[in-house]
């Protein structure tokens, strides 16, 4: 369950980036995006639906998200 302060990966198709790091703010059960995520680099706000959160429970995964996140990077300059 998801609820407000919780620290997410964002998988949407929809923002500049594919993935990112945020922290959920706000919750609308009635609107067309459930959830509102405040990107955590760049404070900005993202609309968001359920199956677009992933929870970030531990700070291992938040490391293993940050490094996996890296290597793609690293990788695509390789190309």
């Amino acid at each position: 369950m998801i609820k407000i302060g919780d620290l997410v990966i964002v998988k949407s198709n929809f923002s500049h980036i594919p993935e990112l790091l945020g922290i959920v703010i706000a919750e609308d059960a009635d609107g067309i995006w459930r959830y509102t995520v405040a990107e955590c680099k760049t404070g900005d706000y993202i609309p968001c639906n359920d199956e677009e959160l992933i929870p970030v429970d531990t700070p291992r995964q938040a490391e293993d998200w940050e490094r996996k996140k890296k290597l793609r990077k690293l990788l695509d300059k390789n190309k």
